[in-house]
């Protein structure tokens, strides 16, 4: 607990206030966040969304109007759509119809200007002129950097890979984004961004991963299927499968000379698609390896360091 005198930080701050919902204390959560959200002006809107959620949880649907209103003020959009099932108890309040269509405003034209960007994390050793394995990450939906350089980290794989990490141009809100299988722009991206790391590294071709999470994951599959750049194979944890998969039974046009790695939850609501992919996988003659884990949703794995070691074996086909 934060106490005068001491230098409260952001992530202890943030830390307080998840702890205090994990008890299902949300008035004093939110009476924490209230006493103390102008000790960061920066993370207005990200404090907004927090209230918004106290808010729900405690049934105050009516005190987020004016909390919606004044993020759109200020330029935030949320992504309100009436059939997100957060919004249904939205829908019959007064003031909610323009809500709506001024967050689809903001979003389009967020939409118009924005780029994917990437941030690339080099070996310890790196060495100018050499060749190197390059691991390209995906961040799931509702992501950035921030949420996804959590993840994916390996001490092998970070001595060995060029490792660039993505962020789509495709918001999902303001601060957070997300990937669509199929995606034209997205591909047109990725090629830029493929094209820039050529121009600044030596990339060995032979050895490309794609890797990502839900969302991530199901573009990761899609767009090394449909060989938008070269690919080696793919790391996946709780893809989905890619909307023109869903209802498509010849395969023909698909990459297979690739290696994928497959992990599922149990209790993955993803499930019934991975299983969809694993047929398809079968009927091009895809080798890959797919593994559920016992008791785990659509989530990262705990010891996420052990399956990205076995998915590169797999795709490296290295057996030491």
């Amino acid at each position: 607990m934060w106490v005068i005198g001491q230098e409260l930080s952001y992530n202890r701050f943030n830390q307080h206030i998840n702890q205090l919902e994990s008890e299902g204390d949300y008035q004093r959560a939110m009476d924490y966040l209230c006493a103390y959200r102008d000790n960061f002006p920066n993370q207005w809107f990200m404090l907004s969304k927090e209230e918004i959620f106290l808010n729900e949880k405690m049934m105050k649907y009516e005190q987020n109007i004016a909390i919606y209103r004044e993020g759109q003020r200020q330029g935030y959009f949320y992504f309100l759509h009436p059939a997100i099932p957060q919004y249904q108890p939205y829908l019959t309040l007064e003031g909610w119809e323009e809500l709506m269509a001024s967050d689809r405003e903001l979003h389009r034209k967020a939409l118009e200007k924005s780029i994917t960007k990437y941030q690339v994390d080099l070996p310890p050793e790196f060495v100018a002129g050499e060749v190197y394995p390059l691991f390209i990450v995906f961040h799931g939906g509702n992501s950035n950097f921030e949420k996804v350089r959590k993840h994916w980290n390996d001490p092998e794989l970070e001595s060995k890979f060029i490792k660039v990490y993505l962020q789509s141009y495709r918001h999902f809100d303001s601060e957070a984004y997300t990937w669509r299988s199929g995606d034209q722009r997205a591909d047109s991206e990725i090629k830029r961004v493929y094209s820039e790391l050529q121009q600044h590294y030596r990339i060995d071709s032979n050895k490309i991963i794609v890797a990502g999470m839900s969302a991530g994951a199901t573009y990761a599959i899609d767009m090394a299927l449909r060989d938008v750049i070269p690919v080696t194979g793919f790391i996946v944890f709780c893809p989905g499968i890619p909307y023109k998969l869903k209802s498509d039974t010849a395969y023909g046009h698909l990459k297979s000379d690739m290696r994928g790695y497959l992990l599922g939850g149990e209790h993955d609501y993803y499930l019934d698609h991975q299983q969809k992919l694993t047929h398809i996988f079968d009927a091009i003659g895809l080798d890959y390896k797919y593994s559920i884990v016992e008791g785990m949703s659509h989530q990262y794995p705990e010891n996420e360091s052990i399956y990205i070691k076995e998915g590169i074996k797999h795709i490296l086909n290295d057996e030491k």
